[in-house]
């Protein structure tokens, strides 16, 4: 589910002049969307950019500097999604089946990660007897969040490839955002959705303020109609969002949350976090508090076609403010922890090339000569195969003389089969 813009706060929104025309198409595009479609996508594009421009805020520029760098391999494909910040929304793009206002440019259709966006623990405040697959714990074992950002420390802590870092990298800067949004931690099970409401999507609720709002996923989804641009950002939304970001970092600083722990990640990753699932046990508590803040704030009071109330929409807006900027401060923390390992180099965007990737713990000199050793291996490697061109083409040409001389009676032939020759030539070149 996705949503359009409406009316925001001066904080919580990306501020720029909407024609009411097209905010109205927008709105009428999302609310069809929402109705017949149930995609978790969670914070949408701007609440993704904001946990990941906080990040970026809170880093040392050179490390933001060595992520943009690496993930400049994926720009050919991705030209907008590659930045810090904007590569936040790369793993939603994924999923994207056909183009649309949130899915600009060619539609990838890949669900086979669709489960890495969420965790499914049941709640269940009916006491009613969970599907087999919910039941007791099995819900724990599934593709979901948790393993995902695992996944990508294993990869963070083995790779040595642009790509393949690069790759779980856009996928870390997206999830550790999903897994702070509450309903992204939570599956509800009640009498009268007894297989589950896939974390809010089956409820559904008017909003009269957020027209375009029409299920409880949606409405903590848009942080309450917070947060609502989509992903490529115009100039001056990108300036709003690194303002509002700024905002967040301002207002909400990261003394301000007692369950934040500076150091948790950097300890998990010393340990070695557990050999087959890394700081598992830390990323699980970061799931199950966005857990308790579903079943303590976003599900109370909430019953099936209710109209939500202002009080409301200002709790979800209020709490989706602190999701984000604690989300924030925790991928600055990943990202921060495994900057040594980060392989250099990426994609040359002048020459269209692919940098070599050097090895780190060089010095600027050290990586410089070796740069030029590179370079010269590459000249030498073009210059052998020219002349190894050259001579085969000599080559063919003197046996295609020998074949004329010979059977100088079918000239069409010999001209076939040199021809043939030549292609196959060309083609081994």
């Amino acid at each position: 589910t996705r949503s359009s813009r409406a009316t925001r706060s001066s904080v919580g929104s990306n501020k720029g002049p909407i024609s009411k025309m097209r905010q109205s198409v927008r709105m009428l595009a999302v609310a069809v969307l929402a109705a017949c479609c149930g995609v978790s996508v969670a914070w949408w594009d701007n609440g993704h950019m904001l946990v990941a421009e906080v990040a970026r805020q809170s880093l040392d520029p050179a490390i933001v500097d060595k992520v943009n760098r690496m993930l400049t391999v994926f720009k050919p494909s991705f030209p907008n999604r590659t930045t810090f910040s904007e590569a936040a929304t790369w793993a939603d793009f994924l999923k994207c089946q056909q183009e649309s206002s949130f899915c600009q440019g060619i539609p990838e259709s890949v669900n086979a990660f669709d489960a890495w966006h969420f965790s499914d623990r049941p709640y269940n405040p009916d006491s009613i007897t969970l599907p087999l697959s919910q039941y007791p714990m099995a819900w724990a074992s599934q593709p979901s969040s948790i393993d995902a950002v695992s996944q990508s420390v294993s990869t963070f802590r083995a790779s040595k490839k642009p790509w393949g870092y690069g790759f779980m990298m856009m996928f870390a800067l997206h999830i550790v955002g999903d897994m702070h949004q509450p309903l992204h931690s939570i599956t509800g099970y009640s009498t009268a959705l007894p297989e589950g409401d896939r974390g809010g999507n089956l409820i559904k609720i008017n909003v009269p303020q957020l027209p375009f709002i029409s299920n409880l996923h949606a409405m903590w989804d848009s942080a309450g109609g917070l947060f609502l641009e989509n992903s490529p950002l115009s100039p001056s939304q990108s300036a709003a969002l690194i303002a509002n970001a700024s905002s967040l970092i301002a207002d909400l600083p990261s003394a301000g949350f007692p369950q934040f722990n500076p150091s948790e990640f950097a300890e998990c990753w010393a340990d070695g976090g557990g050999y087959s699932e890394p700081c598992k046990d830390v990323l699980t508590k970061w799931s199950n508090e966005s857990y308790d803040i579903a079943t303590t704030v976003a599900y109370p009071g909430i019953v099936q076609n209710m109209t939500i109330t202002q009080a409301y929409i200002d709790l979800v807006q209020h709490t989706s403010r602190r999701q984000i900027a604690l989300a924030g401060y925790r991928l600055a923390n990943i990202i921060k922890t495994v900057a040594n390992t980060m392989p250099a180099g990426g994609f040359d965007l002048k020459s269209g090339a692919a940098e070599a990737s050097l090895p780190t713990g060089l010095t600027s000199l050290e990586k410089g000569m070796l740069a030029a050793l590179i370079l010269t291996w590459m000249a030498i490697g073009v210059v052998i195969a020219t002349r190894s061109s050259k001579f085969r083409g000599k080559r063919v040409n003197y046996a295609a003389m020998r074949i004329a001389t010979v059977h100088n009676d079918n000239d069409e032939g010999d001209d076939d089969a040199n021809n043939s020759d030549d292609d196959d030539d060309i083609t081994m070149a």
